[in-house]
């Protein structure tokens, strides 16, 4: 979405090259200032203006404007010509006392002075508060689990059919070969259930296990299907 610059710039020198300058600064920081919001303010200082002051301003959560005067920061570039280019990241505080986290950026001309800073100042209280709820949610507890849980989707093995129907006899007080046609019947149509029963080489196995033919095995679970 376009949108006009021209309402929030002030410029009082009449040099082309400059206002140049902070004019493609501003598309900058309005730019960089709706792709943070809400929580991003962006500020064009000119630092070369008597006295120094704002020019440009989008994302205003500081409530400054457009002629405020500069910051402390702007004063120390103006009066140390080797401070440093770029400060990265530093804490810094609202009128409302709630804390930013502030980057700036000093801008020379040809003669290394600096003109002009921009400046990105981003809210972080809700920030934080966010990152400590996310923290929270995504905490885990290591101690909290029996055994260790996978949620891969597990596959069936022909050990596990021999555990499932001795513990299955194990109900009867009996092995799989001492179950009676009946119970054995049911060990039968439960290994079907559960999905052993669809292992290649299950039903050998299982017959094996149960002491009778496939044929009673295929039987069986015919017989549960009429």
């Amino acid at each position: 979405m376009e949108s006009s610059i021209s309402s929030t710039i002030d410029f009082t020198h009449s040099d082309n090259g400059k206002e140049l300058l902070m004019r493609e600064l501003a598309k900058v920081a309005e730019a960089v200032a709706k792709t943070l919001e809400p929580f991003c303010e962006v500020v064009l200082h000119d630092l070369s203006a008597t006295p120094p002051k704002i020019v440009s301003i989008h994302g205003a959560i500081s409530e400054r404007k457009v002629n405020d005067s500069t910051t402390e920061m702007g004063y120390a570039r103006i009066n140390n010509p080797d401070f440093p280019d770029v400060v990265l990241n530093y804490p810094n505080t609202l009128p409302n006392g709630r804390p930013t986290k502030s980057t700036s950026i000093g801008i020379r001309d040809n003669n290394g002075q600096c003109i002009a800073s921009l400046c990105l100042n981003v809210e972080i209280a809700e920030l934080s508060s966010l990152h400590l709820m996310l923290g929270k949610l995504c905490q885990t507890d290591t101690e909290a689990a029996p055994v260790k849980e996978s949620l891969v989707a597990r596959k069936h093995s022909l050990d596990e059919l021999d555990a499932a129907a001795h513990a299955f006899a194990k109900q009867y007080s009996r092995l799989p070969h001492d179950l009676d046609i009946s119970t054995r019947k049911n060990l039968i149509l439960d290994m079907a259930k559960i999905g052993y029963l669809g292992l290649h080489g299950s039903v050998p196995r299982l017959a094996k296990l149960l002491n009778v033919s496939r044929a009673t095995i295929y039987a069986a679970l015919k017989s549960s299907q009429t």
